[in-house]
């Protein structure tokens, strides 16, 4: 076997030909390996760049939830999750294969560099050299020897090895993740109804909207379309059909508040009179806020307690137009008045102007549009519906229930619909009757029938949509690149470029002594051609102490005497007959000096 002659100036080896590396560490090889890993780098950044600008770098269409993978088209689309999955992991296995490939090389070599860094006659020992082979030994146990015998370059590599295998595979499995966003656009929407106060009421069914509020305002159903809850608005819809969207326009909206107070003990008065055995008629008298009130129940002695709704339409001007009173009380068995509460809310009637968004869901299972609608209000004005707010008053009151005393409504006396949906509201959240409680009850009730007036008699069909500017978002799964796992990924490919480019500078001034590889047991044994170190192997045989390793009857001690002993032993270079020909030559083991075959030259 031929030996390259270095030129390296911390060496005597002559000059000669191209020194040999394996063919992952040719000059050609390792810059490679470090262009890999810089793409790799700029290509994370980029997309983590672009993910955050874009939310999410790529649309990845729709998942389906149910995927028949019999079919074609169900295998394709359930392979198509593959390319953010497993591809990368895939494509990060080639290149750690290619690390290891590049790492595999520089343990073979590191005992032939080692052996060239020494000048002729220069010895090294041969537990760093001839004597040394890392690949016989687990990664874990390798670093650490490569650290002892100050192969750094090396020991840092087995340990970049095991962030490559725990760390980085892993890793990749999750760089990127699904998400379904909406990317809003500028688009013209269909307005399917305007708000109209023309409407016809005197037939209209308050009965029925006050089932409707009571199903969505206390008992928590999903509120009907056309409301958030607070405003009354025109529907919305995208002008060509969508599964799942979200539009978004500037609307006006409809909405009434009331001003609730409970009325000072100064301003008002209480009176009950017997009407027959054990009924009383409670009434009361006030003034509120500039406008005079009244009204009266019809209560039993030494029953439950009553809530009353009444109703005031002729308040002076620049005294808000109405009144609507709840009277509260309980009547003792000698007929007296008892925890009387009088609250008197005046109402108003507002248009708003703002922007409208409906996010609109359809369910892949049951085939249910679920549309999530918020109004943001950004003006309010005060809107006089005349005619049209006297009557929705009017006829809201005259709403009687036929048994008052209902389980539902707690047992409390409550003959006027309206008061009977504010005993509701106050039992189902298990509160106690008071001022402040009616209060905040009221404020929830009154504006929501309002509220469902508006949707089902203000905003009509209209025949031919109205088109109007805004945007639509369509949900779509947009991949995105998950930030932590990215910041990651690019700090141990920094690390492992580092490495990568030390390496290359390390080859570059540590050569190796060998003109070419050396192919199996031949290739070993041509690297010997010439040197002491087989006579050493033989006298080790013939004293039946070392086959390969320290064998025979020895103990264990003995065995690891041995081995230290090769370890500290010293090599050398020296040259050979032929122009390129080197020679390996060894020390004498000490517990070989007094053998009966000699001393060993």
């Amino acid at each position: 076997m031929r030996f390259h002659k270095s030129t390296h100036n911390h060496s005597a080896l002559p000059a000669g030909r191209q020194r040999w590396r394996s063919v992952t560490l040719q000059p050609w090889c390792v810059p490679l390996l470090l262009l890999t890993e810089l793409v790799f780098i700029v290509a994370i950044i980029t997309l983590l760049v672009l993910s955050g600008q874009r939310t999410g770098f790529v649309n990845v269409g729709f998942e389906e939830r149910s995927v028949d993978f019999s079919s074609f088209e169900g295998a394709l689309d359930w392979g198509y999750g593959l390319l953010w999955t497993a591809l990368p992991v895939f494509i990060i296995g080639l290149y750690k294969l290619f690390r290891d490939a590049v790492r595999t090389a520089l343990v073979l070599e590191t005992p032939y560099i080692e052996l060239a860094t020494q000048r002729f006659g220069e010895k090294v020992a041969m537990g760093k050299s001839v004597y040394l082979d890392y690949r016989t030994s687990f990664t874990i146990v390798a670093w650490w020897k490569a650290l002892k015998n100050k192969h750094y370059l090396l020991s840092v590599c087995l340990v970049l090895s095991f962030v490559e295998a725990l760390a980085l595979v892993p890793l990749t499995a999750r760089l990127f993740a699904v998400r379904e966003e909406l990317l809003p656009r500028e688009s013209l929407l269909n307005v399917l109804s305007l708000f109209d106060t023309t409407a016809p009421l005197s037939n209209a069914d308050y009965g029925a909207l006050m089932d409707l509020v009571a199903a969505s305002w206390i008992n928590e159903s999903p509120l009907p379309r056309g409301t958030d809850g607070d405003y009354a608005f025109s529907r919305l819809t995208p002008m060509q059909y969508y599964s799942n969207f979200t539009v978004s326009a500037p609307v006006n909206a409809s909405r009434l508040t009331i001003d609730c107070e409970e009325v000072s003990a100064t301003s008002k008065t209480f009176a009950v009179a017997e009407e027959s055995d054990n009924i009383y008629t409670a009434s009361y008298s006030a003034t509120d806020r500039g406008c005079s009130i009244k009204g009266d129940i019809a209560a039993n002695a030494d029953s439950n307690d009553f809530l009353d709704a009444g109703l005031t339409s002729d308040c002076p001007e620049g005294a808000g137009r109405a009144r609507i009173n709840f009277f509260y009380g309980s009547l003792s068995s000698s007929g007296r008045l008892e925890n009387p509460i009088l609250v008197s809310c005046i109402p108003s009637f507002w248009s708003a102007s703002g922007k409208l968004t409906v996010v609109t869901t359809n369910s892949s299972f049951s085939d249910r549009v679920v549309e999530t609608p918020r109004f943001h209000a950004e003006a309010h004005d005060i809107e006089e519906l005349g005619i049209a707010a006297q009557q929705f008053e009017d006829g809201l009151i005259t709403v009687r229930t036929f048994n008052p005393a209902t389980s539902s409504a707690g047992n409390t006396n409550a003959p006027v619909r309206l008061a009977e949906l504010i005993v509701r509201s106050v039992r189902i959240t298990n509160r106690t009757f008071s001022a402040q409680n009616i209060i905040d009850a009221a404020q929830r009730i009154y504006p929501a029938i309002y509220t469902m007036l508006a949707v089902t008699y203000f905003y009509p069909e209209l025949g031919t949509p109205v088109q109007v500017l805004g945007t639509i978002a369509v949900a779509e799964n947009r991949l995105h690149v998950v930030p932590p796992v990215a910041i990651t990924m690019i700090v141990i490919f920094a690390i492992l470029s580092c490495s990568t480019g030390y390496l290359i500078l390390y080859l570059q001034s540590h050569p190796s002594i060998l003109a070419e590889e050396p192919v199996g047991l031949f290739g070993a044994a041509n690297l010997l051609s010439g040197s002491n170190v087989y006579d050493v192997v033989e006298r080790y045989h013939r004293r039946g102490i070392f086959c390969g390793f320290a064998t025979g009857n020895l103990s264990t001690e003995q065995k690891k005497d041995i081995d230290t002993e090769l370890k500290e032993t010293e090599c050398w270079v020296e040259p050979g007959p032929g122009h390129h020909a080197l020679i390996i030559k060894a020390d004498v083991p000490r517990s070989l000096h007094d053998s009966r075959e000699g001393m060993m030259r």
